[in-house]
């Protein structure tokens, strides 16, 4: 069951935050990668690159969807469960 986060209200300080780091780690990740391709294969830089970079382009995408909720006020809460949905409640 996925539960949704409430709409946000305003960017945050913890928002700014964490997109600095997801841009942090995206440009550590292509470094780390890039610096690979120019030396000798490392397996171990190779995973280290990929993990940094699908992070951080996971993190910025999770903060663009959650914008565009703020900016167009689409976010919606958490779905209520209906009484009669419950299992082992009601007739």
């Amino acid at each position: 069951m996925i539960r949704r986060l409430p709409p946000p209200q305003r960017i945050s300080w913890m928002d700014i935050y964490r997109l600095i780091t997801a841009l942090v780690s995206v440009i550590a990740g292509a470094v780390i990668i890039s610096r690979l391709l120019s030396s000798e294969f490392n397996p171990i830089a190779l995973i280290l690159g990929v993990a940094f970079l699908a992070f951080g382009l996971y993190r910025l995408n999770m903060a663009a969807r959650r914008y565009a909720e703020l900016r167009l006020g689409r976010a919606q809460g958490p779905a209520e469960e209906k009484p009669e949905d419950q299992p082992g409640r009601g007739a």
